[in-house]
């Protein structure tokens, strides 16, 4: 076999290997940046369950009249609170109010400084035993968290 064959056939070689060797190398750079995205961007519940318990835990302690309560946080920026109680939900509208700033200010305090939570609700019921509540039966309060973040001074 001449030499300039032989050369160029060995050049080939060494592209068609060097291609599959880059093939695989960037499909596990692929790889890799799908598993680090995929962490990177951690369940919201999973990250907030902490900090929900916690507020769960003062609701009690600082309401005591209180059977049932739900926390939760929709897309790191919506808090939800729904109390059963029969005693809270016989109050007038402006102690419904006062309870939702206060449950605000204990959620700014709660969760960490860098949370991304911008409004929240607050629902009370008079059925204490029941997690899911018809809203429609039930009184709705507006945590404006915002506004709370700028009086508190977080």
């Amino acid at each position: 076999m001449p030499l300039l064959q032989r050369n160029s056939a060995h050049c080939i070689y060494l592209m068609k290997y060097s291609f599959k060797k880059m093939k695989s190398i960037t499909t596990l750079l692929a790889i890799s940046a799908c598993i680090l995205f995929l962490s990177a961007c951690k369940d919201n519940s999973e990250s907030n369950i902490q900090y929900e318990e916690q507020m769960k835990d003062s609701i009690f302690k600082y309401y005591p009249s209180v059977a049932s309560i739900t926390v939760g946080v929709k897309e790191n920026t919506e808090l939800s609170i729904t109390l059963g109680s029969v005693d809270m939900f016989s109050k007038t509208d402006d102690a419904g109010r006062k309870t939702a700033n206060e449950l605000g200010m204990m959620a700014l305090r709660l969760f960490p400084k860098d949370n991304s939570l911008e409004k929240g609700q607050l629902i009370v019921s008079k059925d204490e035993k029941s997690d899911h509540v018809n809203v429609a039966e039930a009184k709705v309060y507006n945590i404006n968290i915002d506004s709370l973040r700028k009086v508190m001074g977080k």
